[in-house]
């Protein structure tokens, strides 16, 4: 059996390229155009976010917080009483401080206050504990406190 003859193919027997007759669509074009702009700004917010992460520093004060709550309580079981508030001052200038320690931290500065004889100062950080835990399992003897301060700080008739 043999085979046919190959044919050598010349330029004439090669269809013609097909050429649009429009192009792309107007409507293609635009999306095209959108979506490219789209990719570049998403591009360009990520690089500026990425630029500001790196550029920043790490952000401690969450671990360093939790650090002056427990160097209050060193400087307090140590009977440093006026260090121990300076810390706890300290520590309650951070706002996300959620209200339960809140009132537990003003609580302690009200003791430690009276404690040191200042019974003003105690009753206002009694009232600051009252008013973020007012529900404190606590609060009994706190009011018992606060009693014993109101009675020493009002003046005698």
């Amino acid at each position: 059996m043999e085979l046919p003859p190959i044919k050598e193919s010349t330029d004439e027997d090669k269809p013609a390229p097909q050429q649009p007759d429009q192009g792309i669509s107007r409507g293609l074009k635009t999306a095209i155009i959108a979506f490219t702009v789209f990719t570049l700004v998403a591009l360009l917010v990520f690089a500026i976010m990425l630029a500001n992460k790196l550029s920043s520093p790490k952000d401690n004060t969450g671990v360093w917080n939790t650090q002056l709550l427990t160097v209050a309580e060193k400087l307090k079981d140590a009977g440093l009483h006026a260090q121990a508030i300076e810390q706890y001052e300290k520590y309650l200038q951070n706002s996300k401080v959620n209200m339960v320690i809140r009132g537990e931290v003003s609580r302690t500065m009200g003791n430690l206050y009276k404690e040191l004889g200042n019974c003003r100062e105690a009753l206002s950080w009694y009232y600051q504990a009252e008013a973020a835990f007012p529900k404190a399992p606590w609060m009994e003897e706190m009011n018992f406190e606060i009693d014993g301060c109101l009675h020493s700080v009002q003046p005698t008739e």
